[in-house]
């Protein structure tokens, strides 16, 4: 019945209205706060039962997905944005599938907002952010975190890549024939890449290589260069 204690009848989102469970489907967000009671009747006459209110709460649900910041320079604050309806909502926001918690340059781990201060190599990698709520948990579309030095830097060691991330090739640019080695790592510390012999202008080709980060090595007659590449 509803807050005027109408009869109800069999069919909609109603069902088994004349037995002890009364079934409900697909309630809608109006019918939150309705109040419903059992009439019972047999030949010496009927009784009502208490009420019962119904609490419909919303499915949680991300509104407003995480924008990637791709191409950051070192030292420069940032931040992820989720937006999200339903009740009682929690947030973790993670990085590369692991559990992020507030420390050092992170703050906001378990808000809608994940905020990093003066980034560094480090922080680069995938982002999401785990959302749950009394009506169901829900995960967000990936952001992207991209590093790159300032140009300045770059330029002073002479030397060029991009673009990062990359969906497989990396283009160098050996400016005025600088670089003496370069190297590719892996994550576990593993070589996948070394040259000695450059032109000005290089092409490696990641492509039959897993996504994920590689650590870059790069020798210049003037120091040793590394940095992260991003591959998805």
């Amino acid at each position: 019945m509803g807050s005027d204690y109408n009869d109800i009848s069999e069919g909609g989102v109603y069902s088994n209205v004349t037995t002890v469970t009364l079934n409900i489907t697909t309630a809608s967000s109006d019918m939150d706060g309705y109040l419903f009671r059992c009439v019972a009747t047999n030949a010496s006459g009927s009784t009502n039962s208490g009420s019962a209110s119904l609490t419909v709460l919303n499915a949680t649900e991300i509104t407003t997905q995480p924008v990637s910041q791709l191409d950051i320079i070192v030292g420069t604050d940032i931040f992820f944005l989720v937006e999200a309806e339903g009740a009682n909502l929690n947030y973790q926001w993670r990085k590369d599938e692991e559990i992020l918690i507030d420390g050092g340059n992170i703050s906001g781990s378990t808000t809608n907002e994940l905020s990093i201060s003066s980034v560094t190599y480090d922080d680069a990698g995938t982002y999401d952010c785990n959302v749950t709520g009394s009506c169901g948990e829900v995960i967000s579309d990936d952001a992207i975190l991209s590093i790159i030095t300032g140009t300045n830097e770059i330029s002073e060691q002479e030397l060029l890549f991009y673009p990062n991330p990359t969906k497989g090739k990396i283009y160098f640019r050996n400016l005025n024939n600088s670089i003496q080695k370069l190297s590719i790592c892996d994550i576990t510390g593993k070589t996948i890449v070394e040259k000695t012999e450059f032109q000005q202008n290089e092409t490696i080709d990641l492509s039959n290589f897993e996504n994920g980060i590689y650590i870059i090595s790069i020798q210049t007659d003037k120091e040793i260069y590394r940095t992260k590449v991003l591959k998805r």
